[in-house]
């Protein structure tokens, strides 16, 4: 965080982020819209795409991006300090990532790649990174995750009503664990860890916290190497998604930091992971 001795400076250096997160979501909506008028119009033409074709993606774009710009709920959201401008943000950039992912997929299976893991899915593991990110600002782009199954499962599987309503369960399943056990539960058993070496072995207070996450670290790295032993590659694909969410989610460690400090607004007082639960929780 950077230190402003003026307030007002303070306030105008969080607005300023708060204009320049916004900007850069109309961007990634732009692109975003670009990439399904191009798809639209390349699905029953195979020849280049001429002049006129690549202005109309373009103003599609444009009209689509500069409407939700000047839309009141997201414009206000651009000029207050609030965690609203960086939730949309990272809602337009997942959302982004998984047509990048999409996309690469697509040039794989033109040039005769196969398999379900592939190098086109280190999209996926940067889309839950980012999501890791950013549950850290808001909860909203968890919302995403659904699209993004959805997406998975239209560019891998040949779509069929029931199991298209089975992939939909799923990623509510996935969304529901990245809500609740993600967030909430991981911290609480860190805690439980940390209690117990503090109370029963007498160590050192953040030790079985520590521990928790170590230990977390192993399992997930056997699972690794079982799933590339093993060929699995859901197991492999959903272990390093896992890893990089909690390594994103960590971000929320720097509030215990913070609390460790005793500043004069400590909301929850989290300078513990028990504390944290609470906190992560919104019981306040």
């Amino acid at each position: 965080m950077i230190p402003f001795s003026n307030p007002n400076h303070a306030i105008l250096g969080l607005n300023s982020m708060s204009a320049l997160m916004s900007g850069f979501t109309i961007l990634f909506l732009f692109w975003t819209i670009t990439h399904f008028a191009r798809k639209l119009i390349e699905k029953n033409n195979p020849n280049p795409l001429t002049g006129n074709q690549i202005f109309s993606i373009m103003a599609a774009g444009a009209v689509g991006a500069l409407a939700y710009t000047f839309s009141d709920s997201f414009w206000y959201s651009a000029v207050e300090s609030e965690v609203y401008a960086s939730s949309s943000f990272f809602t337009a950039i997942v959302f982004w990532l998984v047509l990048k992912w999409e996309q690469d997929v697509t040039k794989e299976q033109l040039s005769g790649v196969k398999g379900q893991f592939t190098r086109a899915d280190r999209w996926l593991i940067l889309i839950f990174y980012t999501i890791g990110l950013a549950v850290g600002v808001h909860l909203l782009p968890i919302l995403t995750i659904p699209a993004i199954v959805m997406v998975y499962y239209f560019k891998r599987y040949k779509a069929t009503g029931w199991k298209t309503f089975r992939a939909f369960i799923i990623a509510c399943v996935i969304t529901g664990i990245v809500q609740v056990p993600m967030i909430q539960w991981s911290i609480k058993f860190a805690g439980d860890f940390d209690i117990f070496f503090k109370n029963t072995l007498g160590l050192p207070f953040f030790t079985g916290f520590c521990f928790f996450f170590v230990l977390l670290g192993a399992i997930i790295f056997y699972l690794i190497r079982l799933s590339n032993k093993k060929n699995w590659h859901f197991l492999k694909l959903s272990m390093w998604s896992f890893a990089f969410i909690i390594i994103g989610f960590s971000t929320y460690f720097t509030t215990m930091i913070r609390s460790l400090a005793d500043p004069a607004v400590d909301m929850f007082n989290v300078d513990n992971p028990v504390s944290l639960v609470g906190y992560l929780s919104r019981e306040q």
